[in-house]
């Protein structure tokens, strides 16, 4: 345990002084109310560290293989990496405009970026060169860095993501695939911190992916803030995938705005790294918006997937549904953490949380909490969370129609996973989602084959 601090307190002084030489080199340009935005983030880290078990938010996910790695800790060397679209094709979703990140910076040679009329969508780092202004309304206006050590790190040392502002009653033709490739070819560990801002003006629509990858098998840690505001009567469906490398770290925040009669869709998939943690809070700030957020994980070896999600209804007569399912084999270790919390004004308030678990191995754990906080008298609010193995039954069923045992518990996983699938209304990005989802559980299962999931929509 004091070997952890020692490391825990050796590795924060470092961080302190790689800011030092950030502020001195990476951004003395930058406007005033950036560098004290970078201030207050460091300012905060410095108080909380890096968390550990003792904190209630964390108790179930040990981050020390985090705190004993040793990482480029600002992700700011631009090194030279020759890629083809080629090179990552398999990535790139269909029918989609593709913003290109490698190592956390923007690629425009290998980027399709959009041109229409009343949508922006830039890089942050050009963003604050050429507009900072616009930035300055958004930016940390809805994630809170108090008590979130990698939120305030990354405000500390972001350089670039995406940022996008669909005016008002605009809609893109296409979703965008906003991807983010981790290349490590010295095998030099690094950290990135992407940040994206995205801003749906009123009467506006916007469908996109954000898509985390690796291009090899070296160890990276990606730590990611995105903020979304979502206006009057505007629809978004957001959907994330994570699948790096099984010797990667990542660390999501996903903070969103939600105005009056404002509809949201996310989807968090989380597929790869070796401890993976998304935090999203979702504020209803307007009455009657509705929003649906939605989970798949698959942990395999002794992967850890956390999954923190809290949703906040702030106004009267909004609704919310809430489905995160998981599938655990080996010696994999998942969390779910989901809050409701219902405000005094919040009155035919509408919610309902699940979370269910298939644990396909004796030594996988799971640790699942559901919860409701409520302040107001007239809701209609429900929760639940089950853990279980493979029915008997439909295993007996399926076996006895000459179907092998592992093609039987395959099958049974696929069906599990698909009924959270379905939700994803772009056929293309459903069908990408899907096909990951086939290609793992038939690594899982010896490389047994397996049909593509077949939706009743």
């Amino acid at each position: 345990m004091n070997q952890e601090l020692d490391l825990k307190t050796s590795l924060t002084e470092k961080i302190k002084l790689q800011f030092k030489k950030f502020s001195e080199n990476g951004v003395v340009s930058e406007p005033n109310w950036l560098k004290e935005y970078r201030n207050l983030g460091c300012t905060n880290f410095e108080k909380l560290g890096f968390p550990t078990q003792s904190d209630e938010e964390w108790k179930y996910t040990n981050i020390s293989p985090v705190i004993k790695s040793e990482f480029n800790l600002t992700g700011l060397k631009s090194d030279s990496i020759n890629l083809s679209k080629s090179d990552f094709s398999k990535y790139i979703i269909s029918n989609s405009y593709t913003f290109v990140f490698v190592n956390g910076q923007f690629v425009s040679s290998l980027s399709v970026v959009p041109n229409e009329e009343g949508i922006e969508v830039a890089s942050i780092k050009e963003i604050i060169k050429t507009n900072p202004e616009i930035l300055e309304k958004y930016i940390g206006k809805v994630i809170e860095l108090e008590n979130n050590s990698f939120a305030s790190l990354n405000s500390t040392f972001f350089t670039d993501g995406i940022f996008i502002q669909v005016n008002e009653s605009k809609k893109l033709s296409k979703p965008i695939e906003i991807l983010y490739l981790s290349v490590n070819e010295n095998n030099s560990p690094r950290i990135t911190h992407p940040r994206n801002c995205i801003i749906v003006k009123k009467n506006g629509m916007l469908d996109f992916t954000e898509h985390y990858v690796s291009l090899n098998s070296n160890k990276n840690l990606t730590n990611v803030v995105t903020e979304l505001f979502l206006e009057e009567n505007t629809k978004c469906n957001h959907i994330k995938i994570q699948n790096e490398v099984n010797k990667a770290f990542h660390f999501g925040n996903t903070a969103i705005s939600q105005k009056a009669t404002s509809e949201f869709f996310t989807f968090s998939f989380s597929l790869g790294g070796l401890i993976s943690r998304n935090q999203i809070i979702l504020n209803l700030d307007g009455e009657k918006s509705n929003s649906n957020m939605n989970g798949l994980y698959i942990s395999t070896s002794n992967q850890l997937h956390d999954n923190h999600t809290l949703i906040n209804h702030k106004t009267p007569k909004c609704n919310s549904r809430e489905l995160y399912k998981g599938i655990l084999y080996d010696e994999s270790k998942s969390v779910f953490n989901g809050k409701v919390y219902v405000h005094s004004i919040a009155q035919k308030t509408d919610s309902k949380q699940t979370n269910k678990n298939l644990l396909l191995s004796e030594n996988a754990t799971i640790d699942t909490k559901p919860q409701l906080e409520i302040f107001a008298d007239d809701v209609k609010c429900t929760h639940g969370g089950t853990v279980g193995g493979i029915d008997v039954n439909s295993l007996f069923y399926m076996k006895s129609r000459g179907i092998s045992t592992k093609s039987a518990e395959a099958l049974i996983a696929l069906g599990f996973a698909s009924e959270v699938t379905e939700t994803i209304e772009n056929l293309d990005l459903r069908k990408y989602v899907d096909t990951l989802i086939v290609d793992r559980l038939e690594k899982s299962y010896g490389n047994i084959s397996l049909p593509i999931i077949a939706h009743s929509s």
